[in-house]
Order: structure tokens, then sequence, then C-alpha cells
């Protein structure tokens, strides 16, 4: 019998990927590439991931400097890749 896995997304523009046993072991983990987004599909295909949680996240604005603005926006586009990824996986 495969050993089963479960998978925690941060789609944050430093945020990454990792992958848990059922015991809450460390199996594995990688940060999210904004060179190589596609790379993260190739993990969530792993055969052996029985759930994958993908943390929920909220844009808002704030009277700050326009570069706050910008990382939300940024926050949104990668939770929207991840969404695909996971899908597609």
């Amino acid at each position: 019998m495969e050993k089963r896995v479960f998978c925690g997304i941060d789609p944050g523009r430093t945020g990454g990927i990792g992958i848990i046993d059922l015991a809450g072991k460390f199996v594995f983990c990688q940060r999210w590439s904004e060179k190589n987004p596609v790379s993260a599909l190739y993990i969530l295909n792993r055969p052996d991931i029985d759930r994958v949680y993908l943390e929920v996240i909220s844009s808002f604005t704030k009277e700050t400097t326009t570069g706050q603005i910008v990382r939300n926006q940024s926050t949104l586009v990668n939770f929207g890749l991840w969404q695909g990824f996971i899908l597609a996986a």
C-alpha cells in the first residue's frame, strides 16, 4: 500500500509548497519560483498526494506605499496560478 501525504501551499510572492505524511512528519518543501512556476505542477502530480490545501488569501488596500499594493496584487496572481496548477494536476 502506498503511503499517502498532504500538501500545503502558501501562494504568497515568496511562499511555497510543503508536504507532510499522515503522522505530520516532513516529506518535502520548495519555495515558489517566479522564474519557473510550472515546476509546481510537477510537484502536484506526485501520485502519493491525498489532499492539497491552498491558503486562502485576500488583497486589501491600505494607505501605504504603492509597493505594498503591487505586492498584494502579485499574491492574487500567484493564488490564481496555484488554483490552476491544482486543477491541472
